[in-house]
């Protein structure tokens, strides 16, 4: 049997009740989770690098080479900030902004005046290929640094940017995450990004400046990636940031759909009724429109306990569609591919699987 929409062996026909309402209603679920808006095909997707973070174990005297050079290039010192509290690990800011290669960057140094022995953190923000090989002649010279945080973007633009913001609110998912993280605000975490130990992402409109030097909006996604994540995957050192490739990051996110099939399956064994199973899907489609994917599986997972193996959650089309654009692509390059996606599998609205929605 050719359904993809089959993840786990599919029920035999003369075990499922014949539930009409259950079955239209799982019928357009499934439908409405693989709408991609049929007006417009064409999404463009635009890589980069949002910042880069560094933690240095090394005095400011050592630094001294790197900021002279800098001072060369129009630095502008834009202020410190934070007032010396004792009880704060880091107490002490700057920031300032240069010009290489045509483009303005800001920079950032952390550090801490009451415990001079914690590393050093700078922060570059928007670094291209050029300023990360500028960059490496003066770090490497340096006993000990290692990259401490980046954070990858994924700028999204699209004719209709609700829709393409609520798509990717309601199937992306970060692989082994905690619980969702609310903020009172448009913005939408998929993980508590300031304060998780490995990864997290986060979704919000911004307006940016193409190519053009025009002003134009589009759906950002930013997956940050810290350094227990990066150390995994070998990169420690700026060199291992520019060889490094989109894999990398897309590894550890994906786009998925509910398995509404699989679930209806498991409420029917569990003695649900007609009107249960209803209630049911209308519960988790609410909770999915409000970006709660992946904890409603999780919830599900936790109430029926003896099916450890199952998992109610199934790649999205749209993700082997994406990964498979992007691939061998670069952040550094700032590379731009177009998702088509009238190109996309849909394999799940074949003869034999409409027969079974029956």
């Amino acid at each position: 049997m050719n359904a993809r929409i089959f993840t786990f062996k599919s029920t035999p026909r003369d075990y499922i009740p014949d539930f009409k309402d259950t079955n239209e209603l799982f019928s357009r679920d499934v439908k409405q989770q693989r709408k991609i808006n049929p007006d417009y095909y064409d999404i463009k997707c635009k890589l980069s690098l949002d910042f880069i973070k560094f933690s240095l174990f090394t005095t400011d005297y050592s630094l001294k080479d790197l900021f002279t050079e800098l001072k060369k290039r129009k630095v502008k010192f834009n202020g410190s900030g934070f007032q010396p509290k004792q009880e704060w690990d880091y107490d002490y800011s700057e920031t300032y902004s240069f010009e290489y290669e045509g483009e303005v960057h800001n920079f950032n140094v952390l550090k801490s005046t009451f415990k001079p022995f914690l590393p050093k953190i700078i922060t570059f923000q928007n670094p291209s290929k050029e300023l990360l090989i500028f960059l490496e002649k003066y770090l490497s010279k340096l006993a000990y640094y290692h990259v401490k945080e980046i954070e990858f973007t994924f700028d999204f633009v699209h004719e209709d940017k609700e829709y393409i913001r609520n798509f990717i609110k309601t199937h992306f998912t970060i692989k082994w995450r905690g619980k969702k993280f609310d903020h009172p605000s448009d913005t939408i975490y998929f993980n508590n990004i300031r304060f998780c130990k490995g990864k997290g992402g986060v979704l919000y409109d911004k307006p940016i400046e193409n190519e053009k030097h025009e002003i134009e909006d589009v759906t950002r996604l930013e997956v940050r990636m810290k350094r227990p994540i990066l150390y995994k995957n070998g990169i420690s050192k700026i060199q291992n940031v520019i060889d490094m490739k989109a894999e990398v990051v897309t590894k550890y996110f994906e786009f998925k759909e509910f398995n509404y099939r699989l679930c209806r399956k498991r409420l029917i064994e569990n003695d649900k009724n007609n009107n249960e199973i209803i209630n049911e899907f209308k519960i988790i489609e609410e909770r999915i429109a409000d970006g709660y994917l992946y904890d409603i599986n999780s919830l599900l997972m936790n109430q029926y306990k003896k099916y450890n193996s199952d998992t109610l959650l199934i790649k999205h089309p749209f993700h082997k569609h994406l990964l498979n654009q992007i691939r061998y692509k670069s952040f550094l390059d700032r590379d731009s591919v177009m998702v088509t996606t009238s190109m996309m599998p849909d394999k799940i609205f074949n003869s034999e699987t409409m027969e079974l929605l029956k």
